[in-house]
């Protein structure tokens, strides 16, 4: 008898326990659904308020001051629908540094000609020390990229390197 009362018990909680395991699922399942609808809701209103701008004339100084205020809505629109979708698709934090990564490669090849105005009488001295900062920063960034691809330092502390070499100033100059 005990051992049959036993063996309902433990039947009785696996129940529960497979009830409640499988109702979590659903209700997260039914938390992404409706964001996702709450996603295509906010961009077909804000299609909406676009549309309703590009249609509206401006012509007298109240056109154009309520053309600008629906503007204001398009952009409030625009910037909630962008929010949920962050937090429904995130952004892959490996993903991003890369683009990161190549951003700033391309800002610091523009920055070339501080070593060409090296010879500046006034601000010379300041345009040599650019150039080597810049040379050290060009050396870093090339590590950072080389680790991440080789996967020699977790993404979280590139990132941090990343911050820090993107906060580096290389010209000061004080008038």
């Amino acid at each position: 008898m005990r051992r049959i009362k036993k063996n309902i018990a433990i039947a009785v909680c696996a129940a529960v326990v497979l009830t409640a395991g499988l109702s979590a699922t659903s209700i997260s399942t039914a938390d992404e659904l409706s964001n996702k609808e709450i996603l295509a809701d906010l961009k077909q209103a804000e299609a909406a308020v676009k549309s309703k701008l590009e249609a509206m004339p401006a012509q007298t100084p109240e056109d154009i001051n309520a053309a600008v205020e629906q503007g204001r809505k398009v952009k409030e629109a625009g910037l909630e629908a962008a929010a949920l979708e962050s937090t429904i698709n995130p952004v892959d934090s490996r993903i991003q540094l890369e683009e990161d990564l190549r951003a700033l490669k391309d800002v610091l090849a523009t920055k070339g000609y501080y070593a060409t105005l090296s010879n500046d009488p006034k601000y010379g001295e300041e345009y040599a020390k650019a150039a080597e900062i810049l040379a050290g920063k060009k050396i870093k960034l090339a590590q950072i990229e080389k680790d991440l691809k080789e996967n020699k330092n977790p993404v979280d502390q590139l990132i941090k390197e990343y911050e820090e070499l993107r906060a580096q100033r290389e010209l000061n100059i004080n008038n």
